[in-house]
């Protein structure tokens, strides 16, 4: 009798310590793919609806005698691990899509970049919007970081979103500028001090359109609108490729942070305050180019649709990988 109950003892504690052995949350800084509010809301896993606490693998049927009723009354088939049962599993039911790995592209802040291979295409034209998951590591002390841009040479045609961390007109201290040149040598923008803090991810959208001869540009951090201005001068179209990272005419002010799920659309997605989008995005007709920055390994990062603005990553860039 004594012997038996050794047996059980050493079946049960290494039962205990094969559950304490299996693989925990961790996250890469980003904020991890939890129920954490750092993270891109499109990125909180339900962790905590996974059930994990009403797991029966610990119970069976077997009666003392060590007669098995029957494998399909172990309650194997009713495992709540996870929240989906392996005797009737479903795909649709095992949160696969929130269980992906995802990535970022990080930019090293000194000779990090990346540039779509050829022009933007089909052309902008008269609406537009830019919007994206955005991470700064630090806010730099002196200069500025550019974050996306498009005034490339020869035109300087195009849009551009930095930080400014100095006096620039009445604007001091550091903020956030989004401006648009409508020709060569001349443009004006929007800026804002109100700034999220360092180390955390927010969703910026920079939306530009037309109307009775104005040309109106709006900056928007988390959905909520932080500048807005109409002016009579038009955008001017041009051909350009599109920059991460990095000013694009002058190769300089690096970008110290990390960048996902980034979308340019021919259209104006937003005229107001809005809800931050919770899933990632889907390609529609309105879309001119997509990453979701999910390769994880090389040096190009697609674009998924069908314009082929892909990206390629240069200098000082490094996949981070968020986990469950």
């Amino acid at each position: 009798m004594k012997s038996n109950f050794i047996f059980l003892a050493i079946i049960v504690f290494a039962g205990i310590f094969v559950l304490n052995c299996t693989s925990g949350s961790t996250s890469s800084g980003r904020g991890g793919q939890t129920d954490d509010d750092t993270s891109p809301g499109y990125l909180n896993d339900d962790v905590a609806d996974d059930d994990i606490a009403d797991d029966d693998s610990g119970v069976n049927d077997d009666d003392s005698a060590g007669n098995d009723d029957d494998a399909a009354d172990d309650d194997i088939a009713d495992d709540d691990t996870g929240d989906d049962d392996t005797g009737d599993d479903d795909t649709s039911d095992d949160d696969t899509g929130d269980d992906d790995e995802d990535y970022s592209v990080a930019f090293d802040g000194t000779t990090g970049y990346a540039i779509s291979g050829t022009n933007l295409s089909p052309s902008l034209g008269n609406a537009w919007t830019v919007e994206g998951w955005f991470y700064f590591e630090t806010y730099p002390m002196i200069g500025q970081a550019t974050v996306i841009d498009t005034t490339d040479d020869p035109n300087f045609l195009g849009f551009n979103f930095e930080y400014d961390s100095g006096s620039k007109d009445d604007r001091v201290g550091g903020h956030f500028d989004f401006s648009y040149i409508y020709a060569v040598g001349m443009g004006w923008g929007v800026s804002t001090t109100d700034l999220p803090t360092a180390g955390t991810w927010f969703h910026f959208a920079g939306v530009y359109s037309e109307g009775a001869g104005n040309g109106t540009i709006c900056m928007y951090i988390d959905g909520t609108q932080k500048a807005c201005i109409t002016k009579p001068d038009l955008f001017l179209q041009g051909d350009f490729p599109v920059y991460f990272g990095r000013n694009a005419y002058t190769s300089s002010k690096f970008f110290h942070g990390r960048v996902n799920e980034v979308r340019i659309s021919n259209v104006a997605r937003y005229t107001s305050n809005f809800t931050v989008p919770s899933d990632p995005f889907n390609p529609d007709a309105n879309t001119v180019a997509l990453y979701h920055f999910d390769e994880g390994t090389g040096t190009v990062t697609l674009d998924d649709t069908t314009n082929n603005n892909d990206l390629t990553l240069n200098g000082g860039c490094s996949w981070e990988l968020v986990l469950d």
